[in-house]
């Protein structure tokens, strides 16, 4: 199902400390500063904007035209088996989830009421739908490369995928303790 909605989970994976992580991040992200209109919004310094503690951050990039379909990136830096591990988690922004869901919701009602009898409700709904998936997916993409090359990280499997791969290795693993082949 998660394939289906603006959601993305991912694990980056890099040779470097917890430490230069940080400051890494540090280096490409300012503090955010909240909504700006583009009149009175100076040039951007870096290419995101956000809040880094410790070990979590919460950024978004920074874009010089109006796109609601940002991705806002939440992360964890992690210590794991002497590897540095980033959980990243990526969705729209609140209101603009809010926004389409309730406008998706009102098209894909009238389309199911019109049962057929008005086409142009349904094509709306597909156009917004894919509209807000393709830019979602295409700025989700963006930020995952990105974050992968300053990090010298590696970017591993969804973390949902990652878990149903090591649950079907672990089943056949046991699988094959229960019922050896013989060679």
């Amino acid at each position: 199902m998660k394939n289906y909605l603006p959601f993305e989970n991912c694990m980056l994976t890099t040779g470097l400390s917890h430490d230069e992580v940080s400051k890494r991040l540090a280096k490409q992200v300012q503090p955010g500063r909240g909504i700006s209109f583009s009149l009175i919004c100076r040039r951007a310094r870096k290419p995101y904007q956000g809040n880094i503690s410790d070990s979590k951050f919460n950024i978004s990039r920074i874009v010089t035209n109006r796109n609601s379909f940002i991705p806002v990136i939440s992360g964890e830096i992690m210590d794991i088996s002497g590897q540095v591990q980033i959980k990243i988690m990526m969705r729209p922004q609140i209101s603009t989830l809010l926004f389409m869901s309730v406008w998706l919701g009102i098209v894909g009602l009238v389309s199911i009421v019109a049962l057929g009898a008005a086409l142009i409700p349904f094509i709306m709904f597909v156009f917004a739908y894919g509209m807000v998936m393709y830019v979602f997916r295409t700025e989700s993409r963006e930020s995952k490369d990105f974050l992968a090359r300053i990090l010298e990280a590696r970017i591993v499997e969804n973390s949902m995928t990652v878990k149903a791969h090591s649950h079907k290795i672990n089943s056949r693993h046991k699988n094959n303790l229960q019922n050896p082949v013989e060679a």
